[in-house]
């Protein structure tokens, strides 16, 4: 079992492929791979899939490597919703170590994870929408060499 969901609460029953694609779509994004964004479109998103952090849609890789050396998701806890259990919300752990420094920031995450309408039931379901939610802040703080607080 990877690190990303090894320790994580199922508060619902969810497919073992789902839970698979959750430790997949983490795998790829937290790897500094030029190619991440052709993955995900391949092996995690549905062909009109979207990836929100916050209230930015996410296209490519847009730099998402810039100013961290590494990043490390952690589910902690996986709520399923919806009438097929079709809608997920995570909540877990970010680690990330910036560039430069090598401060490393702690940061909390939400995130809704819905998939694709009818691909939950098979062995490779898809992402429709993947929102998350996180305080950048502590990053902001890092970044400008001042203290971290959450660690």
């Amino acid at each position: 079992m990877s690190y990303i969901t090894e320790g994580a609460e199922w508060m619902n029953p969810v497919p073992s492929a789902v839970k698979n694609l959750i430790t997949n779509f983490f795998r790829i994004g937290d790897k500094p791979d030029p190619d991440a964004g052709n993955l995900w479109a391949d092996e995690v998103f549905a062909a009109d899939g979207r990836l929100v952090v916050g209230e930015n849609e996410i296209v490519g890789e847009q730099g998402a490597w810039a100013a961290i050396e590494s990043r490390r998701h952690v589910v902690q806890r996986v709520y399923a919703g919806g009438s097929d259990a079709e809608d997920l919300m995570l909540h877990g752990v970010l680690t990330q170590t910036i560039r430069g420094n090598g401060r490393e920031v702690q940061i909390p995450f939400a995130a809704r994870m819905v998939l694709q309408p009818g691909s939950r039931q098979t062995s490779s379901p898809k992402i429709q929408l993947y929102q998350a939610w996180a305080d950048q802040s502590p990053v902001h703080r890092a970044l400008a060499g001042g203290g971290v607080s959450n660690k």
